[in-house]
């Protein structure tokens, strides 16, 4: 059929050679045996990875049948258990050479403080797990339900918990337990939905504040799972008999490390979540023994007196009732939020000779290319960083970037700034 069909595309090419490598096909009992010739190193590769999934797919079937509960005198059993490929090997002799990875070194990498600066990295990489999967079972599942988070802090522990999606023992070994593979980037998934989350990493970082860590889950269709994992990648995730969940979702617990224990207070957590989730449309419950409290959206309005008071020099403060804001909201399909320009309203030196009344400080921004200037910017409702508008003094605001950008791994700075400053010259072409 080649011949007539003409691939003329690498994926297609491949595919197509693929099938003509496989001259035989046959089933003996328990197994199905495959004879291919194979003339090319990268044909070879692919049909390895070809088998490997066939494999994969019968062990899981295998799990599936032998879960089918004995009803009625019947039981199901699967015979077909083993993959068995005989290679004829035509002009080239494959040595199995490849690039690999020392795990060790690798998840020490994902896990350092080089890589993420801040240890409360583990609590925005956890909780915004859990806003994704809050969001993926509204919005992809389509079930019509409240999302919920809690989050409790105690002086040995964290426990982040919601009622998002779940996930099974699969998800749990081919996503949740492979570095590198998010489960949201599947190509039937990212064109239904946009996670916040897009490199798979984020759970090594968890221990940066973890020893350990417990997770209990449970899917619509699953039973609920639990299990214990720490940061020696040769250690296998231990799997408890029983676990207590009865309702689909997550429950997270980070064991704190010893030098942390008693430092990661309500007061600390309480902080760092209005800073980082807030625009996340759902509330986020945080408690302890003594407190309780209810993180929620916060709106992008500019309390302008603020503002301005806050900016100027201390010995300038006088100056805050002679000086207004223009504002300017913006909602379309890529961003909303608000921006002010600050104007003297009688005494227009003020803004014209700005660098002799305000602190330079108070504007501080990721890439410093204005010193006046200080958009705050979040990302499907997390924040980033701050921004500056390169050629206009005195502009301030908070935007939130409805669609993903590209970010760097540790999420604190987009890659693409570019993009980020085309953004901000909309919102100055306002003004």
């Amino acid at each position: 059929m080649t011949k007539y069909y003409l691939p003329n595309n690498s994926v297609s090419i491949r595919e197509w050679s693929k099938h003509i490598a496989t001259s035989q096909r046959n089933y003996l009992n328990n197994k199905v045996i495959f004879e291919v010739d194979c003339s090319d190193q990268n044909i070879y590769a692919a049909l390895q990875d070809q088998f490997d999934k066939i494999q994969s797919v019968i062990n899981y079937c295998q799990k599936i049948v032998r879960g089918i509960p004995y009803i009625k005198s019947k039981q199901y059993t699967l015979t077909l258990n083993i993959v068995d490929v005989k290679y004829n090997y035509i002009g080239f002799h494959p040595k199995g050479i490849r690039f690999s990875f020392d795990v060790q070194n690798v998840v020490t990498a994902f896990i350092g403080e080089d890589l993420y600066k801040d240890r409360l990295t583990s609590l925005r990489e956890a909780v915004q797990n859990s806003v994704d999967s809050c969001r993926y079972k509204s919005k992809v599942l389509k079930e019509v339900y409240s999302p919920s988070m809690k989050i409790y802090v105690n002086d040995d522990f964290l426990r982040i918990e919601d009622n998002g999606a779940g996930m099974d023992e699969f998800i749990i070994e081919n996503f949740f337990g492979r570095l590198a593979s998010s489960f949201y980037e599947q190509e039937k998934i990212k064109s239904q939905f946009e996670a916040i989350g897009q490199f798979g990493v984020g759970v090594f970082s968890y221990f940066l504040l973890g020893e350990f860590i417990d997770i209990e889950t449970k899917t619509i269709k699953s039973s609920a799972i639990k299990f214990r994992f720490d940061k020696d990648p040769k250690s296998y995730f231990h799997f408890y008999d029983k676990a207590e969940r009865d309702t689909p979702g997550t429950t997270i617990t980070m064991h704190l490390k010893k030098e942390l224990v008693g430092k990661i207070t309500f007061a600390v957590v309480e902080n760092y979540l209005r800073k980082i989730f807030k625009h996340i449309e759902f509330p986020i419950e945080l408690s302890s023994i003594n407190n309780k409290t209810i993180i929620e959206f916060q709106s992008f309005q500019i309390n302008s007196a603020k503002e301005i008071k806050d900016r100027l020099k201390l010995q300038e403060k006088k100056l805050s009732s002679q000086l207004i804001t223009i504002v300017s909201e913006i909602n379309d399909e890529d961003i909303e939020g608000s921006c002010a320009l600050i104007v003297g309203k009688n005494y227009l030196d003020t803004f014209r000779y700005s660098h002799q009344y305000f602190d330079h400080d108070h504007f501080g921004s990721v890439d410093r290319s204005h010193l006046l200037s200080q958009i705050s910017v979040s990302q499907k409702g997390v924040f980033v960083n701050k921004y500056s508008a390169a050629t206009l003094n005195m502009l301030i605001g908070e935007i939130n970037l409805k669609k993903k950008i590209k970010i760097n791994i540790d999420r604190n700075e987009f890659t693409d700034i570019a993009q980020i400053h085309r953004f901000i010259q909309n919102l100055k072409s306002k003004f």
